[in-house]
């Protein structure tokens, strides 16, 4: 069997194939991943519910009609401008790529919630996702770990690929997953951080501010070598 369709469908219908997936194996089924997104996908189309205005109509839907049935997970990134109308730049659509923004801006208009991606513009590493996620991707990763250069407590030499990434505002907390809310610190430094009685300010340009226990303050400051 074969299917011949838009890539935001297929993506979608690859998207609940494997969220199907994952549920499964999260309730300790043994199949194999293959044998189980097989398996989601005949359940999907011989018993799946589909939308009512769908199944009410005599005549198959027109592929924009579909379109307008996905609730996207999936991330989508469009150009602020192509989405403002005054650029004809196309949207990144996961998993695919480059879709037109008239389709890109006709998914993100169903989407529940948004994801901000921010890029750095030359290289379109990343340097922020937001509130989107509490993983820090590996772009956002890298960026962090050379400004830093070594554990960002006062004192510390352990090389940042060695330490932890953490969130200067913790997350339960409101705190964002980007370049200026993470920090390099070893996992000593990390644990001691949520010790009563220290406090730690993250400044603009990622400096760091600590406030010890007994009061006394001491300033890092990036690895001047990054810059």
């Amino acid at each position: 069997m074969h299917l011949f369709t838009t890539a935001p469908i297929a993506q979608g219908i690859i998207e609940r194939v494997e969220a199907a997936d994952a549920e499964s194996r999260q309730a300790g089924d043994t199949r194999t991943c293959a044998q189980l997104q097989a398996d989601a996908l005949a359940a999907l189309a011989l018993t799946g519910v589909t939308p009512d205005d769908v199944m009410s109509s005599p005549v198959l839907p027109h592929p924009i009609e579909v379109q307008e049935h996905i609730t996207p997970t999936v991330q989508i990134t469009v150009p602020a401008l192509s989405m403002a109308g005054v650029s004809d730049a196309p949207g990144m659509l996961d998993g695919y790529g480059p879709i037109d923004p008239q389709t890109a801006a006709r998914i993100a208009v169903n989407a529940p919630s948004f994801t901000r991606i921010l890029v750095q513009p030359e290289t379109g590493a990343v340097l922020s996702v937001g509130r989107g996620q509490y993983r820090v991707p590996a772009d956002l990763q890298r960026a962090v770990r050379l400004r830093d250069g070594t554990c960002r407590a006062p004192g510390c030499g352990r090389r940042a690929r060695a330490c932890d990434l953490d969130h200067s505002v913790a997350w339960e907390d409101g705190g964002t997953t980007d370049v200026g809310n993470l920090a390099c610190l070893c996992r000593h430094h990390h644990r001691m951080k949520h010790l009563p009685g220290w406090n730690l300010d993250h400044g603009p340009g990622g400096v760091l501010e600590w406030t010890t226990p007994d009061g006394k303050q001491y300033r890092t400051e990036p690895d001047p070598a990054a810059f």
